[in-house]
């Protein structure tokens, strides 16, 4: 029996604070912390990032998730060309904001 595997590179991970423009979503797809959003952003010099969104069918309105779906909707085809601030914090947690408007 011969398994097929698909293995799916994506930009590493945002590592700094900044304002980034969507360039696709993808998913929810099961990663190893769980169903997540994966976004590929690029900051304003069209360096490549990835963003883990974490998904839950049901969310509370503090969530990353919560947020963008406020924002830019639930069909995440209408995200992409959007842009978002993203925070990361001490801990390295990384908050994500929808921009409404382009900066």
């Amino acid at each position: 029996m011969k398994l097929e595997t698909k293995v799916t590179q994506y930009p590493g991970i945002v590592s700094d604070s900044g304002v980034y423009g969507i360039r696709g979503v993808k998913g929810p797809q099961e990663t190893r912390f769980g169903a997540a959003l994966i976004m590929n952003v690029a900051d304003s010099k069209n360096r490549d990032g990835s963003l883990f969104v974490p998904y839950a069918k049901e969310t509370s309105k503090n969530t990353n998730l919560a947020r963008l779906i406020a924002a830019f909707g639930a069909d995440t085809e209408k995200w992409v060309g959007k842009k978002i601030r993203v925070t990361i914090d001490a801990d390295g947690k990384r908050r994500i904001n929808p921009i409404a408007r382009c900066e």
